[in-house]
Order: C-alpha cells, then structure tokens, then sequence
C-alpha cells in the first residue's frame, strides 16, 4: 500500500512538473509576443515553479498520509488476528478441560460399578 501510494505521489509529481514547464513555456510566449522584459519572464516561472512545488509538496503529505492509514489498518487487522489466536486458545483449553472432567467421571463410575461387583460378591 504505501508503494502504491508512493507511486501516485511521483505521477502527481510528475504531472506538476509538466504543467510547470508548459506553463514557463506559455510565459515565454506571452513575453515574446508582447515584448515583456526578461525579469517579468523570470518573476512569472519562478511563480510557477513555485506552485509545481506546493503541488509536490502536497502530493508528498497526502501520500504520507495514505501510508500512515494502510499502516493504522494492518495493525487493525493484526490486532484482531491475535484476539481470534487469543480466543482459540481459550476455547482449545476449555474443550480439554471438559475431556479431562468427563475421563474423570468414567473412572469415577468405573470404580463405583466394581465397589458394586464386590459388595455384591461379599454378600454372596
């Protein structure tokens, strides 16, 4: 997820870019034609470069924070993975313990039945 969201900063990087540098291109054209002075040219492309780098910038923070979310959600979701191994267990615990008791009721009716054979062979 957060090479996913890397890559979609580096597009939108990438696409700022280019409209930053057709923008310069325009701004030179407008120059040429209405004989604008090269510092009126420079001021205007180091404006739009300006803006290509907050674009950027942006695009940086919002892929940090589409990384920082993906991160929130697997740490989520392993949360939950341990509750389920944590439950699991219980429940594994229980059903032994329950087959522990009802081995402990067999014996315990297996001896009532030969206290029973030899009080009835005593009495015989």
């Amino acid at each position: 997820a957060m090479a996913v969201a890397v890559e979609a900063a580096t597009i939108v990087a990438a696409v700022a870019i280019a409209a930053a540098a057709a923008e310069e291109e325009e701004v030179a054209a407008a120059a040429a034609s209405a004989g604008q002075t090269a510092a009126a040219v420079e001021e205007e492309a180091a404006a739009a470069a300006t803006a290509a780098e907050a674009t950027i910038a942006v695009a940086a923070v919002e892929a940090e924070m589409a990384a920082l979310a993906s991160e929130g959600q697997a740490q989520a979701t392993a949360a939950a993975a341990k509750e389920q191994v944590v439950m699991v267990a219980a429940a594994a615990a229980t059903i032994e313990a329950a087959s522990a008791d009802a081995g402990h009721a067999a014996a315990n009716e297996a001896a009532a039945a030969e206290s029973e054979s030899a009080a009835a062979a005593a009495a015989e």
